[in-house]
């Protein structure tokens, strides 16, 4: 499955733009289905739901506990838990999407309050917060491409780097992101569209190789 907020091991730079633009291009809404087949029993389709929303899940959870560790903990108790709660989710009430950020970041409060402590950072916070998270998985390489995304998020104008902050970092869907900026859903997605354009021409110009 794959680790939320980080390149794949032993991945370089190319593999790392790639891994971001990939991950912005999957922000869509899910549809409720997926939920009924897993409240009947379907692990492929928690597997599926996990590889969608596990990264932003645990976007949700490092913002909130500032320690990527304890944010691995949190995905896997939130999949479990959705594994059990399938069955109660009311599409009527919300969407797939927001109902498993609420359950990630209920987790995660429940865990600083085990441990006393609050968040870390505000639900604003700035791009350099999500995309310089250490871990110990990762090597300098791919902490030099995090900053590197840092940077070019920076760049973005600023419409377009409020639309990927609230997908990427707020985990918002698209529609719900819209709704929250008093946007059209098509005047959203051109954006998103426009962003990613922009951040693949940006993380090029960033390429190491570009410096040369």
């Amino acid at each position: 499955m794959d680790r939320a907020l980080a390149p794949p091991p032993r991945a370089g730079y190319a593999e790392s733009v790639s891994f971001l633009l990939a991950w912005i291009a999957r922000l869509f809404d899910v549809e409720p289905a997926i939920l009924t087949e897993i409240a009947a029993g379907d692990t492929a389709a928690l597997r599926r739901l996990y590889d969608r929303l596990g990264p932003r899940v645990r976007a949700v959870a490092t913002r909130a506990l500032g320690n990527a560790s304890d944010a691995d903990d949190v995905v896997q108790e939130t999949f479990v838990e959705v594994w059990h709660r399938a069955h109660t989710f009311d599409p009527t009430r919300g969407s797939v999407v927001s109902w498993v950020t609420m359950l990630g970041h209920r987790r995660a409060i429940d865990r600083l309050r085990r441990r006393g402590t609050r968040p870390t950072a505000s639900p604003g916070g700035t791009p350099d917060d999500a995309t310089t998270t250490d871990s110990p998985h990762e090597t300098a390489e791919q902490r030099q491409a995090r900053a590197r995304i840092a940077a070019a998020l920076a760049e973005l104008p600023a419409e377009q780097r409020q639309a990927i902050e609230l997908m990427y970092f707020e985990g918002m869907s698209q529609s719900e992101a819209a709704e929250h900026l008093g946007a059209a859903l098509g005047t959203f997605k051109s954006r998103v569209r426009a962003a990613m354009g922009r951040l693949g021409t940006l993380l090029d110009e960033l390429a190491p190789e570009a410096g040369r």
